[in-house]
């Protein structure tokens, strides 16, 4: 994700997370604040929010260009599996949940 004049990536399974400033030429490593399937990150309202596919609450954020993360918590347990900056400082996530059996559906909303 790009802001700030930042380049900001995440990792799935564990806490690494890279930040570059000069257009992705050098990067410099930063830690996200818990071990998780991190899947997706955003930029939008002077934040970069990050959230996991790992079933649960799992989130974080950074103000600073994504070179420190706090802890956040989702509204509801689940894989979340992407989140997107919109218009009108409007974060949309999208939720994909795992089918266990033939009666069972995939969400997304």
């Amino acid at each position: 994700a790009y802001g700030q004049g930042y380049w900001v990536a995440v990792a799935s399974g564990g806490t690494a997370a890279a930040y570059s400033s000069d257009l992705g030429v050098t990067w410099t490593a930063a830690t996200l604040p818990s071990s998780s399937n991190w899947s997706s990150v955003t930029y939008g309202n002077n934040r970069f929010v990050a959230v996991s596919s790992t079933n649960g609450t799992v989130a974080a954020v950074s103000i600073d260009g994504g070179v420190t993360w706090i802890a956040s918590t989702l509204p509801a347990t689940a894989q979340w599996s992407n989140i997107e900056y919109l218009f009108n400082n409007t974060l949309q996530q999208y939720i994909t949940y795992t089918i266990r059996d033939e009666s069972d559906a995939i969400i997304k909303g």
